[in-house]
């Protein structure tokens, strides 16, 4: 997965640096396509099936909890951790996922925000390894700084305007829980951009 949100944000910018006037077009068909690739790739799997049958017991025994996902990112289950925050944060998965994966910690901090977790964990998923992050104590302390300035509501918006805006483009596998509230200003277009960039 990681190798294609890479590989398909390299293929995005050449297209988009040679035909500028279709960015919007190009990015929504590489969004397409890589959404295409990895549905397919999370159903042939063998541990998203797994993590999903957990994640969705404990959602209908209401037992899912951020605990759930600082867990399961401490424990590197790169399925767990994005289907426990995809239902906390009432956004598809590919959402939490490139969130996830994106070097920008901005976007996971947006969806962590929007899912009600802490710093704690938040700090857990920006060390995962599948992202490859490699985040000094600089970094890692500035994060802190800009997600704990970030207000929730703020974030389910942010989420809320990224969904409406990528749904005119494609359509987006359904998200496992309702999803979030509203539309925002402040920090819409820098998401938008960050996951763009990873969805392309």
């Amino acid at each position: 997965m990681r190798l294609l949100e890479t590989a398909s944000a390299s293929v995005c910018s050449k297209i988009v640096a040679a035909n500028p006037q279709f960015a919007d077009a190009v990015q929504g068909a590489v969004t397409e396509v890589i959404d295409d690739i990895n549905l397919e790739v999370r159903n042939k799997s063998t541990d998203h099936a797994k993590a999903r049958r957990k994640v969705r017991r404990l959602k209908y025994w209401k037992e899912l909890r951020e605990a759930n996902v600082h867990a399961a990112a401490r424990a590197q289950n790169f399925e767990q951790t994005v289907l426990a925050l995809s239902i906390l944060a009432g956004c598809p998965i590919e959402t939490a996922e490139r969130a996830v994966l994106n070097e920008n910690p901005g976007v996971v901090q947006v969806v962590a925000k929007a899912a009600g977790c802490s710093w704690a964990t938040v700090k857990t998923l920006l060390l995962m390894t599948a992202a490859d992050r490699r985040m000094s104590r600089t970094d890692l302390e500035r994060a802190r700084e800009n997600f704990e300035q970030l207000e929730t509501q703020t974030a389910k918006r942010v989420l809320e305007f990224h969904e409406a805006r990528r749904n005119e483009r494609t359509v987006a596998s359904p998200p496992i829980a309702p999803t979030a509230p509203a539309s925002s200003e402040a920090l819409k277009d820098r998401f938008a951009d960050g996951i763009g960039a990873a969805a392309s």
